[in-house]
């Protein structure tokens, strides 16, 4: 990956967003489009226009439970999700299929799945607990991968346990034990968080980042459509309120503010049925205490905070306390803007660990560097972030659970395809290939240290 492509990556959950370099200097359309299938001539990986999984009746086979499995040959489609998806809850008992309450702009079917663990009766808030993990993908539309290796690993959890066998991810083996324990954790998997921008996105390789609703759109301006999900959580949405005005930043780009931004935050926090889903999904899961939140290009994990730098001295020192309205998301701090958001020290500390462990894992598994941050020092200050709101919630009502939230930023971004003029956020063969590797390892961490801390 050239040092461009990282350096405006470096800024993926932060105020610059994973923007290319056209992007950064204003232009919006900018790719060249295809009909769906296409693949760059040959410079990524094409969306699948077949169903691999036979309307439901063929369960997909990851790399880990089948060392030297061959090479993908295209992306799933959101249909071969739906049909991945529907074949796993055929094939395996404790795996079972849900809609979210809540369609999307387009009338999507919000959809997940509820893996191992204790099945809950009802489908009533509260009523499934026997679940602890949550793991989804896809809020950005055009970072292509994470649906499938999300959907890949889980199908190498399940077909190892009826095998009574480990998995294998490059260089990282785990033992048949390992598998019986993460499924027994019971996970929420997500594997489509923005179904309406995946689906624009894959129809018309556009390199589509946003959802799809156009309430705060201007004719003629196509960028204008959308919110960016990862912006649109609660935890200090109101950037005007909460943060120093330098952290919000006046390029248009880069305002969570203007609805032509790729991180517009929309009109109020939880504005979008996608991320009232999200919220759904914790408060009916009300045992999960671990998240992981797949995202590509920026090649690193990282945990909350988002919006600000860590310490754990000053409880008053939080996003919550009016006092430190309008100073916070500025490193260093200066005089007048110093503020640091507070954490106990014991999150603090786990959230660092499990973190290393996931790179850890994902540099084992492959030849890639991932290393693990802090949002605020790996990728800058963000607003209405998904692992803010995960974490936050048990502060705001003590009812709720802690959730212990990451980031996980999987590959490095397809240069080739950018030179051509299109989207580096498509994989070619090489990259998803590798990272099937790296998101496995990496998950099956965050698994074991969940295991080890229930």
């Amino acid at each position: 990956m050239s040092l461009s492509v990282f350096l405006y990556c470096l800024w993926a959950w932060g105020a610059s967003a994973c923007l290319t370099e056209k992007e950064r200097s204003g232009e919006h359309t900018i790719y060249r489009r295809q009909g769906p299938g296409g693949n760059g001539n040959g410079t990524f990986l094409p969306v699948s226009t077949t169903d691999r999984f036979a309307g439901g009746s063929n369960p997909p086979r990851g790399v880990g439970s089948q060392p030297g499995g061959g090479p993908t040959v295209s992306i799933m489609s959101v249909a071969e999700v739906r049909s991945a998806s529907q074949a796993l809850a055929r094939r395996f008992r404790d795996v079972e299929l849900f809609d979210a309450p809540e369609r999307t702009y387009n009338n999507a079917t919000f959809s997940g799945l509820r893996v191992g663990g204790k099945p809950g009766k009802g489908g009533k808030p509260g009523s499934y607990k026997g679940y602890s993990v949550l793991l989804f993908a896809a809020a950005h539309a055009r970072e292509r991968g994470g649906p499938d290796h999300l959907l890949y690993f889980v199908s190498d959890l399940l077909w190892a346990r009826e095998e009574k066998k480990g998995l294998t991810y490059g260089g990282v083996r785990y033992t048949a034990k390992q598998v019986v324990n993460a499924l027994d954790l019971g996970l929420v998997v997500i594997p489509v968080a923005n179904p309406d921008g995946v689906a624009y996105d894959q129809q018309t390789n556009s390199c589509w980042r946003k959802n799809r609703n156009p309430k705060s759109a201007t004719a003629g301006d196509e960028a204008s459509v959308g919110v960016d999900l990862n912006r649109n959580y609660d935890v200090a949405w109101d950037v005007d309120k909460y943060m120093a005005p330098e952290a919000v930043g006046t390029d248009p780009q880069f305002d969570t503010r203007s609805p032509s931004s790729q991180v517009y935050h929309g009109t109020a926090a939880f504005s979008e049925p996608e991320t009232r889903n999200v919220r759904w999904v914790l408060d009916t899961h009300p045992n999960v205490g671990w998240m992981a939140d797949l995202h590509s290009v920026a090649g690193m994990v990282i945990h909350g905070w988002c919006l600000d730098t860590i310490q754990s001295d000053d409880r008053d020192m939080n996003w919550r306390n009016p006092a430190y309205d309008g100073k916070r998301g500025v490193l260093p701090d200066r005089p007048g803007l110093e503020y640091r958001e507070y954490m106990d020290q014991r999150d603090w500390d786990a959230l660092s660990l499990v973190a290393d462990r996931i790179a850890g894992g994902m540099n084992n598994a492959g030849l890639q560097s991932f290393p693990s941050w802090e949002a605020m020092h790996g990728v800058g200050p963000s607003t209405g972030c998904s692992v803010d709101h995960a974490y936050s919630r048990h502060l705001v009502d003590r009812s709720k659970n802690k959730v212990f939230g990451f980031g996980i930023e999987f590959g490095y971004g397809n240069n080739a395809a950018a030179e051509q003029g299109f989207c580096p956020f498509y994989p070619d063969q090489e990259e998803f290939d590798a990272t099937r590797y790296t998101v496995g390892a990496g998950l099956m961490e965050l698994l074991l240290q969940a295991d080890k801390r229930k």
